[in-house]
């Protein structure tokens, strides 16, 4: 019986050639990836193709918030693909840095599958985020990669006062611009890690909206919602009025699993404002000064902006209320920015 044991059991020089074997493995991978990405930013077609599987087999896939989903089957198809995005004059993206983080390599054979996170900045200065996987086989030349994806998350391009919080509004992500515009902003600011308003009325607002985003952070639980509504979750939230009467007010969307909030909501205002002028039928001076208050100011500030008395805004305002409906400021900016 102790013979065959001895047989069985694996000597620890073998133990330790095992180890070492799986451990040039995943060095070869990570650097496969690394080098595909590498060659890919630097326009090398040549250095990038020697990264692949030349086979039918072989699969892309990308997502992105705005492009949706593009799947290429098949070598040839990737290569084409490829070829057209690298040709003289191109810049793919315009990748000028990338990361690739957190890297996860499970290894079963002669197949690897591998999930990362990806992060790239580009020539414009927006920076992406995403996770990746790939998938690579072990072929006579080395490891191979047969799939590869990507998803995008948090694209910072055209929202430079957005940041991200989780389900309790702390604080997952903040671009430059954001993190300094938070500095001073007069409703927002960051405190021990979560987003808060800064007077307790202003809060008990804003935390319970953010409540309600977090619950559909969820995938079905926010399919649910899109499917019932037909967008994404978004809502102004206009947390009140300071002393000189300007409505605070930021603006949350779901998407990604996370809530973003633009603190400054006037990104998307004058579409939503020139559909409230159509609905409620406002005059080119009512629209005026509902757009001047619905960026933050107050009547006085706004009536100054215009070069108007501010007996001609208290007008132009009272017939506004008259058409909308409401009878206070800040359900009028709560109106326009839901609007659209």
């Amino acid at each position: 019986m102790r013979s065959q044991l001895s047989k069985v059991a694996p000597m620890p020089d073998t133990l330790r050639h095992s180890d070492e074997l799986a451990a040039d493995d995943h060095a070869a991978i990570a650097a496969l990836i690394h080098r595909e990405t590498t060659s890919f930013r630097n326009l090398d077609f040549d250095g990038w193709a020697a990264c692949y599987v030349h086979a039918p087999r072989t699969c892309s896939v990308s997502v992105t918030p705005g492009m949706g989903v593009t799947v290429l089957r098949g070598w040839e198809a990737i290569r084409d693909d490829m070829l057209e995005a690298m040709a003289p004059g191109r810049t793919p993206c315009g990748m000028t840095d990338f990361r690739q983080e957190n890297m996860q390599i499970m290894i079963n054979c002669d197949i690897a599958w591998v999930v990362y996170d990806g992060w790239m900045r580009s020539d414009t200065g927006s920076e992406v985020n995403s996770i990746e996987t790939t998938v690579a086989e072990r072929t006579s030349e080395g490891w191979r990669i047969v799939y590869a994806s990507f998803a995008h998350l948090r694209e910072t391009q055209g929202a430079p006062d957005r940041i991200a919080v989780d389900g309790s509004g702390h604080l997952l992500w903040s671009g430059p611009a954001a993190a300094d515009a938070l500095r001073s902003h007069p409703a927002l600011t960051i405190s021990h890690g979560r987003l808060r308003a800064r007077r307790r009325d202003w809060d008990k607002v804003l935390q319970a909206t953010l409540a309600r985003a977090g619950a559909l952070h969820g995938f079905f639980q926010h399919r649910d919602f899109f499917d019932e509504t037909g967008a994404p979750f978004r809502t102004p939230v206009v947390m009140g009025e300071d002393e000189n009467g300007a409505a605070m007010v930021c603006s949350l969307l779901v998407m990604d699993g996370v809530t973003y909030v633009d603190i400054d909501p006037t990104t998307d205002l004058k579409r939503r404002l020139a559909a409230s002028q159509a609905i409620f039928a406002l005059s080119p001076g009512q629209m005026a000064l509902a757009a001047r208050i619905a960026s933050g100011e107050s009547l006085t500030d706004a009536a100054v902006s215009l070069g108007i008395s501010i007996n001609t805004a208290r007008t132009h305002l009272k017939r506004i209320y008259e058409k909308t409906g409401v009878s206070s400021q800040t359900a009028l900016v709560r109106l326009l920015l839901s609007v659209g």
